[in-house]
């Protein structure tokens, strides 16, 4: 090609910031019986990205630039592992097969019953811009990423909903 594009994350403190890229992995079908659900994404992360065609940058733009204006917390206690392991295995069921409590449960009345397989090829630390419930304010939080399957803070166990940003 004579042409390509790469993506700058920003890291704080050594720790990346989380990936401003959310994608819906759910079984296949899912997405298309319940349409009433949104896909779109959720807050965006600060990133920088560039073009660079036949050996020269042809464009350099820098989204969503984010300002940390206050810490409100130092040397937080980040939950052990095995617990966000445990948080995973309660919740991914509930999460991506169950969906939200407004869901129309007639939409699963006529299905048979299934088995799913789920293999998660990556989970990464890194922090999350997650939006201040009710504020135009964000937090920037230590965060487990599951393969884009769900979020959990890794300082109290809740877990993230992209798309509403807390």
């Amino acid at each position: 090609y004579d042409s390509f594009q790469f993506r700058l994350l920003p890291c704080y403190d050594g720790i990346p910031s989380y990936p401003d890229s959310h994608t819906y992995t759910g079984p296949d079908g899912v997405k298309e019986r319940v349409t009433h659900v949104p896909y779109e994404q959720g807050p965006q992360q600060e990133r920088i990205e560039a073009t660079v065609g036949k050996g020269e940058i042809t464009s350099l733009n820098w989204y969503n630039a984010l300002e940390i204006v206050s810490t409100d917390s130092e040397n937080v206690n980040l939950l052990p592992f095995e617990k966000i392991m445990d948080i995973f295995r309660a919740q991914i069921f509930r999460s991506i097969f169950l969906g939200t409590s407004d869901e129309d449960p007639s939409l699963w009345a006529d299905e048979p019953p299934m088995t799913e397989e789920w293999t998660v090829h990556s989970i990464r630390f890194s922090y999350m811009r997650v939006k201040k419930a009710d504020s135009p304010d964000y937090w920037l939080l230590p965060v487990w990423d599951f393969e884009d399957c769900m979020t959990i803070n890794a300082v109290d166990g809740s877990v993230i909903d992209p798309l509403q940003g807390y």
